[in-house]
């Protein structure tokens, strides 16, 4: 393997990448294996970010981001590195500038107590730790952390958790204290422990928790939701729960639509009645609103959730879904299965005007009363209920966002997360429901947040994996005009990318 020459440019690097692409579009054999065996062979079209990585792997790299990551701290001194390092090697830094640097310079693992924490390297720790033992307890490094905190924010705790922990053990056996904590730009105080769930480690936070950490820190139940691990949640229970908190954190498990968590945080004692401080939703309210499975609605029932809740403004928090009640929310959203479900357990329905029976027909898809009902009340659409077409989506309610976008509901209406219908289309992985908002004129501008842009929210958003149709969604979307973002190809998605390379531009 030839070594990168001294001095190398990336100007120069990237004629050899197009020199290489070209001798093999040119029929080069030679050429066309070497970028072949770079990339796995994994498609047909060789594409010039192919021949990137080929010239990237020959040279010893991962792949050409850490290639370019090299070239810009090469010349940077060894406590530059140090610091660069530092500032990348956490969960929300820039882990493959953090890799690159080490890479650069591995006796950087050992340097100091905060990059030997930050790198997993336990020896250095163990090393640091016996001549120097107030170590474990001294801030530093440009974050100004406690060494733990370098630890269990690292982003290479996941994997490397075997050493992570014989490291996390060290430092408490030093007297490193559980509940350390950072403080965030909004005054938020974000624990060892958070660091822990974040990246979903059992083992780390179990070394905590057995040293005392305290899980009510406002963030740790609350983002264990997140990650989708009955385990972790367990393990963040083990020093006891704020009974407020665990009735707060179930309608993030309802959020993230993942029942076996919301199960478990009812069996932890989570008031179903427990109510929402910007509108009084109770967690039945919640449930509805976040299309729950009836198997969900129905344990809530079964825990003594009133039906007949009402919230104190009219309609839902932020999202401005109108209703006071649980079924006054199915009703909207078209859930005709837990309106039914509700009223069987005695739910009482609310008075509804003639236009409220209008927007509750067109949620229902009832297009014998929405012709009756239209005339009349098709142009008096209140604010909150233009944005109903992007909550039905967002409940996977298909009919109803087809005969709302029919009748002239505003296509481009954003609802929770900020995301339009067709974002929600995307994230579900329905194409049938892609190509019919776009025929409507839907908008494929990036939105920002969670879902970014369109083909971020096709590809990284997916949250029907193992049902959703993604390739044919992303493919529609691209025909349509969307743009690939810089450096987002390839995404490592072997069907995604199958697809971009058709649209991506040399």
């Amino acid at each position: 393997m030839p070594s990168l020459p001294p001095n190398s440019d990336l100007r120069h690097l990237k004629l050899q990448a197009k020199t290489l692409l070209k001798s093999a579009r040119g029929g080069d054999e030679d050429a066309t294996e070497r970028i072949r065996s770079a990339s796995g062979g994994r498609r047909e079209r060789i594409v010039l970010s192919d021949a990137y990585h080929a010239v990237a792997r020959e040279y010893g790299f991962r792949s050409w981001p850490h290639l370019k990551i090299h070239l810009e701290i090469a010349a940077k001194s060894l406590e530059e590195r140090l610091d660069t390092f530092l500032s990348s090697a956490w969960l929300w830094g820039d882990r493959k500038r953090a890799e690159a640097v080490l890479g650069s310079a591995p006796e950087l693992a050992g340097a100091d107590i905060y990059a030997a924490c930050a790198a997993g390297d336990t020896d250095a720790v163990s090393r640091i730790l016996e001549t120097n033992p107030a170590a474990a307890t001294t801030k530093g490094g440009p974050k100004d952390w406690p060494p733990i905190l370098y630890a269990t924010w690292s982003c290479f705790l996941a994997e490397r958790t075997d050493a992570m922990v014989r490291i996390l053990e060290l430092l408490l056996r030093h007297g490193a204290d559980p509940d350390s904590y950072w403080v965030n730009e909004s005054d938020w105080k974000e624990s060892a422990l958070y660091g822990c769930v974040e990246n979903n480690c059992v083992a780390a936070a179990r070394v905590l928790v057995d040293a005392g950490a305290d899980p009510n820190d406002n963030e740790s139940l609350y983002h264990a939701c997140e990650k989708f691990n009955l385990e972790l949640l367990d393990v963040v229970a083990v020093n006891g729960l704020d009974p407020e908190a665990v009735s707060y954190c179930i309608k993030h498990a309802m959020d993230m639509n993942w029942t076996e968590g919301i199960l478990w945080f009812l069996g932890q004692g989570a008031a179903p009645n427990a109510l929402h401080p910007a509108d009084n939703e109770t967690s039945l309210h919640w449930a509805v609103k976040r299309n729950c499975s009836i198997d969900v609605i129905g344990a809530l029932l079964d825990a003594g959730a009133d039906p007949n809740a009402r919230t104190s403004t009219g309609k839902s928090t932020s999202l401005g879904i109108v209703g006071w009640t649980p079924l006054d929310f199915a009703m909207r959203l078209g859930r005709g299965d837990i309106a039914e479900l509700l009223r069987r357990h005695g739910a009482a329905p609310s008075t509804l005007s003639e236009y409220d029976r209008f927007v509750v027909a067109c949620a229902n898809a009832d297009r014998d009363v929405v012709e009756d009902l239209k005339d009349r009340n098709l142009a008096g659409l209140t604010d909150d209920d233009r944005t109903l077409i992007s909550h039905v989506a967002q409940v996977d309610n298909w009919a109803a966002v087809r005969l709302m976008a029919e009748l002239g509901w505003p296509i481009d209406a954003r609802g929770w997360m900020n995301a339009t219908p067709l974002y929600w289309a995307l994230c579900k992985g329905q194409p049938e429901m892609v190509g019919f908002l776009l025929r409507q004129g839907a908008s494929t501008d990036p939105i920002g947040g969670y879902f970014q842009h369109p083909v971020h929210a096709v590809t990284h958003c997916q949250w029907y994996s193992d049902r959703g149709n993604y390739p044919a969604a992303l493919e529609l979307i691209l025909e349509h005009g969307a743009a690939i973002p810089d450096g987002f190809y390839p995404c490592g998605n072997a069907a995604i990318d199958e697809v971009l390379t058709r649209y991506i531009e040399d």
